[in-house]
């Protein structure tokens, strides 16, 4: 016998088998034991007792309501009459005090395949449908994915009170139908096997989860790298990163991640350096800090000590606190973070740390420090991973922000002319990040007086943007106010 809860569904096999498969994959996913009985006919005689004896064992029934009556036993029923199969279901459950879950399918929802069913099996539908609407008063219409997320959302916390009394396997429970939501209706649209359902649902599941334990790293080198960026703009560019590497559509992940991390937060099972990153996502910077203390505690309290774990925890408590504007406390985790390291053993790691705290340390205006720190990160970048490795490049146009900041501007277009060479080589001239250059360097010639130059460059970046990004991005609308202000000194 399965330890997992189990929970039966209840739908007509001949109509929605495909989506009753879809939520079995997703709960047998979250670890419940889905349950249910295919009726296709009488053949196999009075199928009732069998049901009874299913649906006590289960913790509660989902139904899915749609528009077939399906097979129905030889004779009424002395409790409810004349009914189908799948409207027992649920109505025996309710008798014992089960609790169900009816999920209505209008008649657009996509269906499978089915010989249409006589007038007298439509009415008697149609009237178990009206019913079970005027019992329940409050009722869950699958006619779009806006509205079916809306309706499951409305269940979360009736099944977050079901899986109480379940010590390990209902982690996510809610989610369960929230995923199904924004992760798998699409699924249903498209009619495909369930196992290429399941497959697909799962990394769509995993890509999300690795949204929200790389969102706060990449909304941090976002943010270094464009330092005069509104929040706005680093939220959106945050996005259209971690969009990238995901795979998502960065609208998507800016709909949907928020939601996800909220559950991912409750879930019991996940681990205090999940629920950290899941509270950064939702933007609760303090409780983002205090989990990720707690997780870089518990891995220092491992045997033997994790420490890239400790490490990748005090990174994180740093961006929450900088998050808050407290750079002397995000310095403080840094450091915590840099006594781990070791500079001759795991360079990489080294360097990393040691950028954050660059940053940090320009943040605060103590320019010269982080000079000197960028120096030694990006010799390290340099030996260990090459010149041209999107890290060292990172290093190099941070240090020329760095000297920019100190008015060092012809050192400062020596390091960006260096790197825009090295982003045409690697990135290609009309690279986002080529453009971001071109900007910079346009930046740093202004403030030497050569404004034809800078000018040049300045237009450049407004001709790839426009192409590249389109003329209402963010960038776009910077390099061009940029433009405008050199054009009109030179007129």
């Amino acid at each position: 016998m399965s330890p997992r809860p189990a929970i039966f569904i209840s739908a007509v096999s001949s109509e929605l088998r495909s989506a009753r498969q879809l939520v079995a994959n997703t709960l047998t996913f979250l670890g419940y034991e889905p349950e249910w009985q295919d009726i296709f006919g009488t053949g196999e005689g009075d199928l009732r007792a069998m049901l009874r004896r299913r649906i006590d064992a289960c913790k509660g029934v989902v139904q899915l309501l749609g528009e077939c009556y399906g097979a129905e036993p030889s004779s009424s029923d002395e409790q409810f009459g004349r009914i189908s199969y799948t409207q027992y279901e649920a109505l025996y459950a309710v008798s014992k005090g089960k609790k169900v879950w009816y999920l209505f399918l209008d008649a657009c929802f996509p269906t499978d395949p089915h010989e249409e069913e006589d007038e007298e099996k439509r009415t008697l539908q149609a009237s178990y449908r009206g019913k079970i609407k005027a019992d329940i008063h409050l009722y869950h219409p699958l006619s779009s994915q806006e509205g079916l997320e809306a309706s499951v959302l409305k269940l979360r916390d009736e099944l977050t009170r079901l899986r109480r009394g379940v010590k390990r396997w209902a982690a996510l429970v809610a989610g369960m139908l929230v995923l199904s939501v924004g992760l798998s209706v699409w699924l249903l649209q498209s009619q495909q096997h369930s196992n290429e359902q399941m497959q697909t649902l799962q990394e769509k599941f995993d890509k999300l989860q690795q949204g929200v334990n790389a969102f706060a790293e990449v909304q941090n080198r976002v943010r270094q790298e464009q330092p005069e960026q509104k929040p706005e703009e680093i939220e959106q560019r945050t996005y259209e990163e971690l969009g990238k590497e995901l795979g998502l559509d960065p609208a998507m992940l800016k709909a949907q991640l928020p939601s996800f991390a909220q559950e991912l937060k409750r879930a019991p099972r996940a681990s205090n350096y999940g629920r950290a990153n899941a509270a950064y996502v939702e933007g609760d910077y303090n409780e983002a800090e205090r989990l990720a203390l707690r997780a870089a505690d518990e891995a220092q309290q491992a045997s033997p000590p994790k420490n890239a774990e400790v490490i990748k925890s005090f990174e994180l408590a740093a961006w929450a606190a900088e998050k808050r504007i407290d750079y002397a406390d995000a310095l403080n985790r840094l450091r915590e973070a840099d006594k781990l390291t070791d500079r001759t053993r795991e360079s990489v790691e080294w360097a990393r740390v040691q950028y954050a705290i660059a940053n940090i340390l320009d943040d605060q205006g103590e320019y010269e420090n982080a000079e000197r720190i960028l120096r030694e990160v990006l010799n390290g970048r340099e030996h260990v991973l090459g010149p041209e490795h999107p890290d060292t490049l990172s290093a190099r146009n941070k240090l020329a922000i760095t000297l920019f900041h100190q008015r060092k501007y012809v050192e400062a277009e020596a390091e960006d002319r260096a790197v825009l060479k090295l982003r045409e080589k690697v990135l290609g001239l009309e690279h986002p990040d080529t453009l971001k250059t071109c900007f910079d360097l346009a930046l740093c010639l202004r403030s030497e007086g050569r404004i034809q130059e800078a000018t040049s460059f300045a237009q450049r970046a407004v001709d790839g943007a426009h192409k590249v990004l389109g003329p209402e991005h963010p960038d776009t609308k910077k390099y061009e106010q940029l433009l405008q202000e050199l054009q009109g000194t030179t007129g």
